[in-house]
Formats: C-alpha cells, structure tokens, sequence
C-alpha cells in the first residue's frame, strides 16, 4: 500500500467506468436478469451503501461467442476490466478462449483486473494455473480467510458467507498470484496481484433470488447434498441465510478504483445510505429563514384560496348568463 493510497478520499464523487467482458451469452436462470445488467446492479446496490458519490457506468463486451473485446485505443478509457462467470469452462474448445487469455496477458500489467467464477479461472489459467473439474459446490458457503487474504482484503475477518455454483477449481494457482480463501473442498476461493488483479470463485453478485432460482431450476443439488444445500440457504423462518456480497463488493470496487481493498476501519467511518436517509430529512434552513418561509407559504395558502373563490364566482355568472341566454331562446 502506497502513501497515495493510504490517504484515498473515498467521500469523493467520481465516475467509474468499467468493461464487462462477459462471458456468457445465456440468460441467467429463468429470470429476466442477464450479464449484461447483472453487474451493473450488484455494483450499483454496493455504490448506493457505501459510496454514495460515486456513478458507476458499465459496457458490455461480447467476449462470448464472438471474441469482442476493447479496441486498442479503447482499452485506456476503462478504469477496469471485469471478466464475468460462464456456464461453459475453458477446456471445452471453445474458440474464444484463446484471444480471451490473450487479452488479459495483454493489459493486466497496466490495468486492474476483476475475476468471478469462470472469470477466476480464466485468469489464472491465462498466467500459468492449472483448472480441473472436481466435485461441484452449489449454495452458501462459509470461507476461511488466513493471513495473507486479511491482508489483501484490508480486514480483520475470519470468515465471509458466500453463493458458490461451480464445479471446475483452480488446482495450482498461478507462481503469479498470490492465492488465499479456503472452503472444504476449494482451496483457491481468491486470487490477487496487488494494484493489478483481484478474483473470486464465488459469486458475489448473484443475489438470493438468483441464487434460488440456480438452485431450484437451473443447477438443482444432487440428491445426496439436497437437503443439506437447502438447509444451509433458508433459515429458521424459511428466510434465505444473509451472505456478505455487499461488504464483499465494497473491498472490490475500492480495488478497481484505488488498486486496493478499503480497509474495515475506513469502511466503518463511511456515512451509511440509512444515515444519509436521515441527514436528508433534517432541516436545513439558516436562522430566521424559517419564519419566512413559514409566512411565504401562509400568503399562498391564502392566495390559492382566493383564486378558487374567483374562479367558483366566474364559474356562477357564467353559468348564470348562460341560462338566461337559453331561456331567451
């Protein structure tokens, strides 16, 4: 962490400007939702909480199936670049994997990188992981964080809960990346090049009707975990469990912006959307003001009151001469 990030203002309005580089064609689910709104939402749901200043504009590229992308003297407008989930997986051959891989050996030294799902493991295997299918992970998850995660994620946590549905891991991360975030069965839940790239395994952009909908239609649990799964995402009053993907989308677009995680004691000190709720509903008139607004709007009261008293009068005389004019008929 440098001194200028250390000292980052994110009180500050400003505009972050962001390529999608989606990676899959599909609608997700059954909903209405696709990749091509569904980042833009979760970022503007986390933006809305914690940076209120901030304006977030997405565009999407449509990496899949037609290998679009940035042109040259497009790719510096962005602030970063965010390789989105996939329900395909890189050994598949499917022709645009290659110039995807290409494309971030191309630019990640010169600009940030956000990884999810497919994403995560289409970065690290573009800079010397390994990706291989192994058991799925399908619902909410607890993840570890050890030391090296704390650091990365600028926080003094243990543990996230978290929406995982995927079934192919990062067996060997990358000599490049730092690798951290631990389930029972994934052991490559994060992966980070401070100031450069952030990814993760997990999805925190799938809210819990997207998660359900994953679960009930698109991807149900195998028979032997249904129960399990289901169990872990409702609670007690059939509630979905909370998962912390706002907290989690604050640390990543503080790194698209800063090239850092905000820190948990920066986030603390940050006015919430409930705060800024009630500092709007406050007054905010100077001395005496007050007492002059308050006679403004006593005079236009009565000046309303006199306007409709003269348009029921002319609405009497008119009606008035009216009728003598029909009985004169």
């Amino acid at each position: 962490m440098n001194s200028e990030s250390a000292s980052f203002d994110w009180k500050e309005g400003r505009t972050l400007k962001l390529a999608i580089l989606n990676a899959d064609a599909q609608t997700f689910a059954k909903s209405s939702v696709d990749m091509d709104t569904l980042f833009l939402s979760y970022f503007e749901r986390v933006a809305k909480e914690y940076f209120p200043n901030w304006r977030v504009e997405v565009r999407n590229f449509r990496v899949c199936p037609i290998s679009e992308f940035p042109r040259p003297h497009e790719v510096d407008t962005f602030d970063g670049f965010v390789v989105t989930g996939s329900r395909l997986n890189i050994g598949e051959g499917h022709t645009w994997i290659d110039p995807l891989m290409n494309f971030i050996r191309a630019h990640y030294r010169r600009h940030r990188f956000l990884g999810v799902c497919f994403g995560h493991q289409i970065i690290q295997a573009a800079l010397g992981g390994k990706v291989e299918a192994r058991d799925a992970e399908l619902g909410r998850f607890p993840v570890q964080l050890d030391d090296v995660g704390r650091k990365i994620l600028n926080t003094r946590r243990e543990e996230l809960s978290v929406y995982l549905a995927h079934k192919y891991h990062v067996v060997e991360s990358s000599p490049l990346l730092a690798n951290f975030g631990a389930t029972t069965l994934c052991k490559s839940q994060f992966s980070a090049i401070p100031n450069h790239i952030l990814t993760t395994q997990f999805h925190p952009e799938v809210d819990s009707k997207l998660m359900l909908e994953t679960l009930t239609d698109y991807w149900p649990p195998a028979d032997d975990v249904r129960e399990a799964t289901m169990a872990n995402f409702w609670d007690e009053n059939n509630v979905p469990q909370p998962v912390d993907d706002i907290w989690i989308g604050a640390k990543l677009l503080s790194f698209l912006v800063a090239g850092r995680c905000i820190s948990d004691q920066e986030l603390e000190v940050l006015p919430r959307q409930a705060d800024i709720a009630i500092t709007e509903t406050e007054p905010t008139t100077a001395p005496g003001l007050s007492a002059l607004l308050s006679k403004f709007h006593k005079l236009s009261s009565k000046f309303s009151t006199w306007m409709r008293s003269s348009r029921l009068q002319r609405q009497v005389t008119n009606a008035s001469t009216l009728s003598s004019t029909v009985s004169a008929i």
